[in-house]
């Protein structure tokens, strides 16, 4: 098989045919063109033949791999929704913010894009991820993790 190449490789329309395999396959092995198609936004009226070509190429790209089922291809993703959207969030910041992340929040912090339910809801994970154990097991107090 070949290596899944980075997901900044992947265009606009990649990413909604990737998030729409992820979706339709949910639960199982994978799911066919007809099934990643239904799966689409209803906004993205592509036609069979174009999310076939579309999936195809993210074969090729290592993105997907495929097998037969009865007489259709069925698609499976080769890196999960949370990895690939991690190793683009790192190449953006690494391209854009010179790999860090502190001007990159600083950026999403401006009042201007971040309401009133998002900050309390943003102020609630950081108070999470400050109660969670550092990779080192300590807390970040310093304290040891139970």
């Amino acid at each position: 098989m070949s290596e899944v190449r980075s997901p900044s490789r992947w265009s606009e329309g990649e990413w909604r045919l990737m998030h729409a395999v992820w979706a339709a396959s949910e639960g199982r092995a994978g799911a066919t063109a007809r099934e990643v198609r239904a799966a689409l936004d209803p906004v993205v009226a592509w036609a069979y033949t174009t999310v076939k070509t579309m999936l195809d190429r993210l074969v090729g790209k290592g993105a997907l791999e495929r097998r037969r089922r009865g007489l259709a291809w069925e698609y499976r993703a080769r890196v999960g929704r949370e990895a690939a959207q991690r190793r683009e969030l790192e190449a953006f910041t690494a391209g854009v913010f010179e790999g860090r992340a502190e001007p990159l929040v600083h950026f999403l912090l401006k009042p201007e894009r971040l309401g009133p339910a998002d900050r309390k809801a943003l102020q609630r994970l950081l108070e999470r991820a400050g109660e969670a154990p550092d990779a080192d097991g300590a807390g970040r107090a310093g304290e040891e993790a139970p």
